[in-house]
């Protein structure tokens, strides 16, 4: 039997272990743990019958938790029935999002407008009771003193006109210690699950936001419709430009390149001399998929060759780094030369891709249309300058055929999105350009997806030459929802713990490490042990965001 174990706060592996220690279990499924639950299979169905009577509401770190037979959608972590866009069998990936997929919506013209109903339609009021099942979190996105997210006033002046209280950007917000949620979330919810339901359009960002003058440390900047990310080493592929790149012919805003595959690079430390173009034979030892590097000097290809040798070809010397500023010796790279492997059949030798020509403007062109990225200098070795080098920007402007380049391309379909000059560079794409095909954002009031006809859409202004003057820009929803507030006042507890102050590069090995007190806040219901909100620390499990996480690794 497999055991679902719910409210588990702080936990790990070894802590179910030893709780299920005395049940025979066989596996411990801890993949949601961020999400506090987890899984444990025990084979004897009475011996797992004994671990619900024995440990469901119990406490473990301060909290019960909650011990039942799983059910299959618990298992599966999603519902029955959903599709996905990345399922091996339709292969509809849209990097670099996932996509649930919904019904297809069948569009159509709104019968009347909203200065009067229907005549065979009725205005229904309904109340709603909400139910978490899973814990909700609140993201200490910014600091309670920045004042209430509904209007500029401070925090003593939105407290004593009694506006929503709580932190800004909170899903979650308390009202005179009542758990309270906002309109806006209500109405988004329901209108999610009607779109599942009913099928709907998918809205992607169309405002130009480009890159702020002044980057302020400790925020992230999201974007409009253009976004960048980092592609790393796993994910980029190296190749050759097999022709100069075209620009606009198969759409203005549209660039074509095209690609000589390449099998795998393979990078030499030695200081020997080789010819451009000329093929060698070499040992070469995989470090990755499209990734190798040469034992022993490569050899020319005369005679016949040794069973662990492969034939490479000679690109030149090895560069790398943002627009390959980097050489041998600097961050510690020994690699001098540059050879590679070509693309053996049946796989095609060349990939021709349309990408966006943003990729291949200027700096100041880009930055007037998506953020950039601030350059940050990786370690004490690294020879660039960060007051020169102000944004992560590699200038592609002059490819030409011939030059060694990196390529990111979608797993499913084989598009390729975006280059680089350095195996890991940055991405861009357009946020339309990830909706999936039948589902493109409704910018036509006489053809509206069901979600947009009831809760209402704005028209994209580029999408108004050649209409109508008099031509409506909106649509006002005929959805409207209130506050979702808690039925009672909660008690507020608040808590200390002590955690370990932020590292410095510089420290000492020897040296104590020091803390510091963080206070965290708790809501009881009256005459309830349990807390119904808590805040606590959690461990990071990536690399931290500026925006929501502090360096030292924990909320």
């Amino acid at each position: 039997m497999q055991l679902f174990v719910k409210h588990l706060v702080q936990a790990d592996k070894n802590l179910l272990k030893q709780l299920f220690s005395d049940y025979a279990f066989s596996s411990i499924n801890t993949k949601y743990l961020n999400r506090n639950f987890a899984f444990v299979t025990i084979p004897d169905d009475e011996s797992a019958r004994k671990a619900i009577q024995a440990l469901n509401g119990t406490k473990v770190n301060g909290r019960k938790i909650l011990v039942k037979k799983a059910r299959q959608q618990h298992h599966q972590g999603k519902k029955p029935g959903k599709k996905h866009f990345h399922n091996k069998k339709n292969g509809n990936e849209v990097l670099p999002y996932t996509f649930i997929q919904r019904k297809k919506p069948e569009k159509e013209m709104m019968s009347q407008w909203h200065d009067r109903l229907d005549n065979d339609h009725f205005d229904i009021a309904f109340e709603i009771n909400w139910t978490t099942l899973t814990a909700t979190a609140l993201n200490p996105c910014r600091d309670e003193r920045e004042g209430s997210p509904f209007s500029n006033q401070t925090k003593d002046e939105y407290q004593r006109k009694n506006e929503y209280q709580g932190y800004d950007k909170r899903w979650l917000m308390v009202q005179g210690n009542r758990p309270a949620i906002s309109p806006f979330t209500v109405k988004s919810a329901i209108a999610n699950g009607f779109a599942n339901i009913m099928g709907s359009c998918y809205r992607g960002n169309t405002s130009i936001i480009g890159h702020p003058e002044n980057v302020k440390k400790g925020t992230y900047y999201q974007g409009g419709k253009f976004k960048r990310y980092r592609v790393d080493k796993s994910d980029s592929q190296p190749g050759i430009l097999a022709a100069d790149v075209i620009h606009g012919v198969s759409d203005p805003g549209k660039s074509t390149i095209k690609i000589e595959r390449i099998q795998k690079e393979c990078l030499y430390l030695g200081d020997s001399t080789f010819i451009k173009g000329s093929t060698y034979y070499a040992q070469v030892k995989d470090r990755g998929k499209h990734f190798g590097t040469i034992s022993k000097c490569p050899r020319e290809a005369s005679g016949r060759k040794k069973p662990e040798e492969v034939e490479v070809i000679y690109y030149g010397r090895y560069r790398f780094g943002m627009n390959l500023e980097l050489k041998q010796g600097d961050l510690g790279k020994k690699y001098r030369h540059r050879f590679y492997q070509k693309q053996i059949p049946p796989f095609p030798t060349n990939i021709t891709a349309d990408i966006h020509s943003l990729h291949f403007q200027s700096s100041k062109k880009m930055k007037e249309n998506v953020y950039m990225g601030n350059f940050q200098p990786l370690n004490g070795d690294d020879p660039r300058d960060s007051r020169k080098i102000k944004i992560w920007f590699d200038d592609l402007s002059q490819l030409k055929k011939g030059d060694w380049v990196y390529y990111h391309q979608f797993k499913k379909n084989g598009n390729v999105d975006s280059i680089g000059r350095n195996f890991l560079f940055k991405a861009l794409f357009a946020h339309e350009d990830t909706i999936p095909k039948g589902f493109e954002t409704c910018n036509d009031l006489a053809c509206l997806c069901p979600r947009c006809r009831l809760f209402g859409m704005t028209v994209d202004e580029s999408s108004f030459s050649g209409r109508k003057a008099d031509t409506p820009k909106a649509l006002k929803g005929r959805f409207k929802s209130d506050v979702l507030i808690h039925d009672n006042g909660l008690k507020e507890k608040i808590l200390t713990e002590r955690v370990p102050k932020e590292e410095k590069k510089d420290r000492n090995a020897n040296q104590k490490t020091e803390f510091k007190l963080v206070k965290m806040k708790q809501w009881f219901s009256q005459g309830k042990e349990d807390p119904v909100f808590c805040q606590f620390l959690m461990p990071l499990l990536a690399e931290p965001k500026n925006n929501k996480r502090g360096k030292g690794g924990r909320y």
